[in-house]
């Protein structure tokens, strides 16, 4: 009997961290999502999640000028100041998947994966796969990884997804889908309605009217639009919606419609 398809799944840093303070959880909703992802293991499916950093590590990689690298050793303590506040909120992310029976497998993508001028250049997915066929759920996250230029470079949690996912597909491990939660309703346009399907020629009119139009990109939704319309020309199809409404994540991972924005897999 063959298993199901993949899911993708990231958890927003705006939406598990109050992003306006320093270090904070938003703990009872982090919780709440994790009670559904602990429905949906036990329901069978399939899971590989991420998560954002939120308000953790962004201030510390800010302070130590990581966005373009190293080129002094008055940086590297930046470096270890950085991950270890991105790794504070993985632990409570962890925790909350533990408690809720998920049970969680941290895999740190600075150990599975380099990068090359800021772009995933190799990457090691065995470790994934293996949690996955011992039913446990692999939980990655954004990290400061190894850089062959610059010695490191921030690595979003989109970018490790998406490295991940060109990986599996050419493996032919089949990706259903994958799903953002963040604290919008999806992707708004410059009335702020949602905008409730969004492909590529869609979103270069929304992006050349940004300035003129005021379109609502806060929260890293560039980012997370960018990296679904490339898995859509991977064939893995997206929807992007609002994850302060926890009943609408097993819905959303069984490809039912939940609101938010979805972004088609491309046809040639």
């Amino acid at each position: 009997m063959s298993s199901p398809p993949l899911v993708l799944l990231k958890l927003g840093g705006s939406l598990i961290t109050e992003k306006d303070s320093r270090r904070v959880v938003r703990r009872e909703l982090l919780r709440a999502l994790a009670r559904e992802i602990g429905k949906a293991v036990r329901d069978g499916h399939r899971l590989i999640v991420g998560h954002g950093s939120g308000s953790f590590g962004h201030p510390e990689a800010a302070a130590a000028g990581l966005d373009e690298g190293i080129d002094d050793r008055n940086q590297l303590p930046g470096v270890v100041q950085t991950q270890e506040a991105a790794r504070e909120l993985h632990r409570e992310v962890l925790g909350a998947l533990s408690d809720a029976g998920a049970p969680p497998f941290s895999l740190l993508p600075g150990s599975l994966l380099v990068t090359e001028s800021g772009v995933p250049a190799n990457l090691f997915p065995e470790p994934v796969l293996l949690a996955l066929s011992i039913k446990l759920l692999p939980v990655l996250c954004g990290d400061v990884v190894l850089d062959r230029d610059r010695g490191v470079s921030i690595c979003s949690t989109e970018s490790v997804l998406l490295a991940l996912a060109n990986r599996l597909v050419m493996d032919r491990e089949p990706i259903a889908r994958a799903v953002w939660l963040g604290t919008t309703d999806g992707v708004y346009d410059a009335d702020g309605r949602t905008v409730p399907e969004l492909d590529r020629s869609r979103w270069e009119a929304m992006e050349a009217s940004r300035s003129t139009e005021g379109i609502d990109v806060t929260g890293g939704i560039v980012l997370r639009v960018e990296t679904a319309l490339l898995l859509a020309d991977l064939g893995i199809p997206s929807v992007i919606c609002d994850g302060r409404e926890p009943e609408h994540l097993l819905p959303a991972l069984a490809g039912e419609p939940v609101g938010g924005t979805l972004v088609p897999e491309t046809t040639s």
